[in-house]
């Protein structure tokens, strides 16, 4: 009887999930005991993907610890070398002006620091993996630096992955590439679920990295519970200190969001081990001050990915003049601009997807007025089976350009209506883009001076 009301009572909790509240009306948190297997379970295959040495072991140093001492299989996946931080490489090199030689020792301990790091969780050698892409790099690769052709040049000298060690030799720095390793490894391993950076971390490859894993998810069809952590925000961790005694707590920008962030608390001995293994880092530690050992703490915190939809209408005139802005499918974040010195129609609050029978509608709205002086950008992954077409909508004043990236960028003759009002900018594309897609990407962002000021989260939408 006990396992059958076990059984009703995880139905019930996944019920409630999905409709975002539990039986007393408030925000579910998912598996309050915060131990892996909480509801929904974690599996008996856990995969962490880190964009840099040293971020598996700050944000899951003990999750790690405890999946496997539960039994389960663990891998790895270090996606950059973090051989491409100046101020680290003149202090390890000594010099002022340091060379890629210098760049590419660096990365070598660095990534020999986290052989270390993990050893000391008790991470066998074998199920840890690094693809040895150019420190600082994602964001490029993510964006412009798609192509087989069009290769990036990391500071460490190099267009292809110079390490011995990497996942795959003379891997060349493109996102196309990136996604194909992503796949492999996941389909080498087979994860029942999937830890990765947070959509709303403020480092750009920590950004680009939660794209690619969604990315290369919708690409295979790839089925997996998916958690994020956050490493990189202005207002995470507080305090910003060693402070073990202390819990973790999401900043105050981001608590209210879809899914609510969940704490895995640590015992003595995990936070212990979390606390040696980190020592490992002396690298980093060397420039960061006390920010690593910030994250010596009583638990972890992470929260669960839910896809999210379009808003269909049919055949319905939509109203974009509403009061509120209508058909939302993503907030972003307050006081989160790029650039401090940016202007309020800058900084993005919502972003809007109507699909209609004909024409979709997609919409933005900001802080302040649309402005002249703005060049606020749309860019859309439209995804049918392993098939992927990329639109980059940027739009100024109003006008409208389609921009292209990459072989898969979709690019139309026609122009393309816009609709200003205050502070929402609207646009209007075919809906023929969609028919039998089945998810589409989306993120916007806004560009003044020649300079990002700010970008939303990329999210998933089923259409």
């Amino acid at each position: 009887m006990a396992i059958v009301a076990a059984v009703l009572i995880s139905l019930l909790a996944a019920v409630l999930l999905l409709q975002g509240l539990d039986l007393l009306g408030q925000p579910v948190r998912i598996g309050r005991s915060g131990r892996l297997g909480a509801a929904p379970p974690i599996g008996d295959r856990l995969l962490v993907v880190a964009p840099h040495p040293d971020d598996e072991s700050l944000a899951a140093g003990g999750l790690i610890q405890q999946a496997l001492a539960e039994g389960r299989k663990v891998e790895v996946v270090v996606i950059t070398g973090g051989d491409g931080n100046r101020g680290a490489a003149r202090v390890c090199s000594g010099k002022d002006a340091p060379t890629p030689a210098d760049f590419r020792a660096m990365g070598t301990e660095r990534m020999r620091e986290t052989r270390l790091a993990t050893r000391h969780l008790g991470l066998p050698a074998r199920d840890l993996l690094f693809l040895g892409y150019a420190d600082g790099s994602l964001n490029s690769l993510w964006g412009g630096n798609w192509d087989h052709d069009k290769l990036h040049l990391g500071l460490n000298g190099a267009r292809h992955a110079p390490y011995d060690f990497a996942y795959q030799r003379r891997a060349p720095y493109c996102g196309e590439n990136l996604v194909l390793n992503l796949e492999s490894v996941m389909k080498g391993f087979e994860p029942n679920s999937i830890l990765y950076p947070d959509a709303e971390d403020d480092h750009h490859d920590h950004w680009a990295a939660n794209a690619f894993i969604q990315y290369a998810l919708t690409q295979t069809g790839y089925k997996a519970h998916e958690y994020t952590y956050l490493v990189h925000r202005r207002d995470f961790p507080v305090p910003r200190q060693y402070a073990p005694d202390t819990s973790m707590t999401p900043p105050p920008a981001l608590e209210q969001s879809a899914t609510q962030w969940e704490l895995a608390p640590l015992s003595q001995h995990e936070e212990k081990v979390k606390g040696e293994a980190l020592k490992a880092y002396r690298i980093p530690a060397r420039v960061t001050g006390p920010f690593i050992e910030s994250f010596i703490r009583k638990d972890e915190l992470t929260r669960q990915v839910l896809p999210g939809r379009v808003w269909p209408i049919g055949t319905a005139k939509p109203d974009l003049a509403a009061r509120s802005m209508p058909y939302v499918v993503n907030s972003d974040p307050p006081s989160d601009l790029m650039r401090p010195d940016a202007s309020g129609s800058t900084e993005l609050t919502r972003v809007a997807f109507a699909r209609g029978k004909t024409v979709s509608c997609i919409g933005l709205e900001t802080e302040g007025a649309i402005s002249n002086d703005v060049t606020y950008t749309y860019r859309l992954r439209i995804f049918r089976g392993s098939g992927v077409s990329r639109a980059d909508i940027a739009v100024r004043g109003t006008a409208a350009t389609w921009l292209k990236f990459a072989r898969n960028s979709i690019y139309q003759s026609g122009a393309i209506p816009v609709r200003r009002l205050a502070s929402r900018l609207w646009i209007e594309v075919p809906s023929s883009l969609f028919v039998g897609k089945s998810t589409v990407m989306m993120s916007v962002d806004s560009n003044e001076g020649g300079h990002t000021a700010d970008r939303t989260s990329w999210q998933r939408y089923q259409l």
